[in-house]
Parts: structure tokens; sequence; C-alpha cells
């Protein structure tokens, strides 16, 4: 059996439902617990499970309504917001001349937003990401750009992600935006994983420091995405679902969009574009070559974590959707 916990909050999965009914018999022996039966919600997540197509989606409709209830924008008129955020206007820091908004509302507003990107909405992650990065001094500009971010959640609502029935290996897109930051030129870190057709885990992240190319800002994408393949692997292994990952129990598929970036991971040799990069980022050729993961290159029009690296808007933000397996309702792709 594989036991999710949350606090108080359990999953329990597994292939034998009578050994299953004999662990809550014993566990409810021990604490005081409530059998909600077959999960149907947890955290804020609706699960919505078809055994005869074997597929399942997961949305977060009741969480979203509730969130623009606690946000008091009940009554906020506005057309439907097909993106989350429009580009990088909003994304600089409050100047002297700006107009600045009340921080707690501010933060209250991120919080919400943040805690449905962690769950479920990872075409949100980029434009959450960098609005919580004016949290200590929000100006106007900010709070528009998040009021615009949560209205393009409720008008997405119903979406989520779908997994089966088919069951792809796990494959990790990686993706970079160089220099996208306007204040300090730093870049984007943008990666995904993808099992059974759906998300199962993202990022979106500032750098640490400023790369001087974009084949630099790959690398050091890359080198995060390994870094989460190996963990993501190893917790497959201990819960005996190895054969989802790539061509042996030991080796997970990545997915790059940029060559001289791929180039650098394969080429040990020390020249002008990797001699100045920091050591703990060539943690990824080591991987590569025990043979821990497989970096393949993919067009950028199919790479799955380009969204989470730079606003995107219409057919490309569109694109971006369908990569990561969101769906505008159960059965529907796109």
């Amino acid at each position: 059996m594989i036991i999710g916990t949350w606090v108080d909050d359990l999953a329990i999965a597994g292939p034998n439902l009578s050994e299953i009914v004999e662990f809550k018999r014993a566990f409810g022996q021990i604490f005081k617990i409530k059998d909600l039966g077959e999960m149907k919600k947890i955290l804020g997540i609706k699960i919505t499970r078809n055994r005869r197509e074997r597929t399942l989606f997961l949305s977060q409709e009741a969480y979203i309504d509730k969130m623009i209830s606690d946000l008091k924008m009940e009554q906020d008129s506005h057309r439907a917001v097909t993106f989350p955020i429009g580009g990088y206007e909003a994304l600089v820091p409050a100047s002297e001349m700006d107009e600045r908004v009340d921080v707690k509302v501010y933060q209250q507003y991120i919080g919400s937003v943040t805690y449905a990107m962690t769950a479920l909405r990872p075409d949100t992650a980029f434009a959450t990401n960098k609005l919580a990065q004016y949290l200590s001094d929000p100006a106007k500009h900010h709070q528009q750009a998040v009021k615009h971010l949560v209205r393009y959640l409720r008008s997405t609502k119903g979406m989520g992600i779908q997994y089966g029935p088919e069951t792809p290996n796990l494959t990790g897109y990686s993706d970079a935006d160089y220099g996208g930051d306007k204040s300090d030129r730093k870049s984007t870190t943008g990666n995904v994983f993808l099992l059974a057709g759906g998300a199962v885990s993202w990022l979106s992240r500032k750098q640490r420091s400023v790369s001087t190319s974009t084949t630099e800002a790959e690398y050091i994408a890359l080198s995060t995405c390994a870094k989460q393949a190996v963990w993501l692997a190893q917790l497959l292994r201990d819960i005996g679902y190895a054969q989802y990952l790539g061509d042996s129990p030991w080796t997970t598929n990545l997915r790059g969009d940029n060559q001289s970036s791929l180039a650098l991971v394969r080429n040990p040799q020390i020249h002008e574009r990797s001699k100045h990069i920091d050591i703990c980022y060539h943690n990824i050729r080591d991987r590569e070559k025990r043979g821990q993961i497989k970096i393949d290159y993919v067009c950028t029009a199919e790479m799955a974590a380009d969204g989470l690296t730079k606003p995107l808007t219409g057919s490309l933000f569109e694109n971006s959707v369908s990569l990561l397996g969101l769906s505008r309702s159960y059965g529907t792709h796109g």
C-alpha cells in the first residue's frame, strides 16, 4: 500500500482492497478517524475517476470559488481572461513615483494564487513566481497584474489535468528565458515533468546569477531539471513503478530545445562558454555519463516548459496549456 499524508488527511492506494480495508480498521482502533470512502476530493482538489476508460481528472473549481469569495471579488465584473499575464510591463520593481498598495492585501492575493499554482495549475507558474518577487514593496501595477491572474483562474476554474488512458514514461522538459528579468537581467528557469499524459511536477524560478549567453542559461536550467529528475525517478522506484522511467529503471528522459547546451552536457572539455560556470551545475554531466538521465533535443513548438519561462498569449499560450496536459473539462484536451 501507498499512504500519502498531509497533516490529518490520508490518501490510501493499493492493488488489494481487502488489505486497505484491514489497514483502515486497524488504524481506526488507534486513532479517531472518519472514513470518506473512495477518494473524490482532497486538499481542495476534486478527483473524477473513470475506471472503464482508465483516466483520472483533477480540478479545483471549489477552491477557486472560495478564493474569489475570500478576496471579495464576487462582484468584480470582467470579460473572460484567456491568459495569466500579458507581458513584462508589470514585472518591474516599484519606483519612487509608483502608487503603493496594502502589503498584507497583496500578500493574501499571492498566497491564494500560489496554492492554486502549486496544487494543479502549472500554466500560472510563471506569473505567480514573478509577482511573488514584489511581496515586500508592491505597487499598484503589481496589484492590477495579480487581479488579472485571479480573473484568469476564475475564467478557467474548470480546467484541470487528465491522466491516462495512455501511460507514457516520465519525461522532463527544461527551458530558460535568457535575461528575461528586465531589472537585473537574470534568466528564468522552467521545467515540467509529464507522466501518463499530464504534468506531475513543475517549476518556474529566477536563476541566481546573470548568465552570459543563452547556452549558459539553458545549461543551468538543465542542471536544475536533472536534480528533480533523479528525485522523481527514486520516488517511482521506491513505490514500485520503475517501469514508468526510461530505457532502464535508472534512466529518466529529459528534453531541451537548445542544441548548444545539450552539447555542453555531453562535452566535458572546458572552454570559453563554460569555464566560469559554477561547479554545482556541472553535476548534470556526471548524471548523464552514469546513465541516470538521457537528454534529447525537442523543437521549441514541442517544448512543454516554454510557458514557464516567459509570458505567452494567444495561440502560443494555448499550445503551452495543451503540452502541459491541461484540459478545459473532463474528457477533452487542449
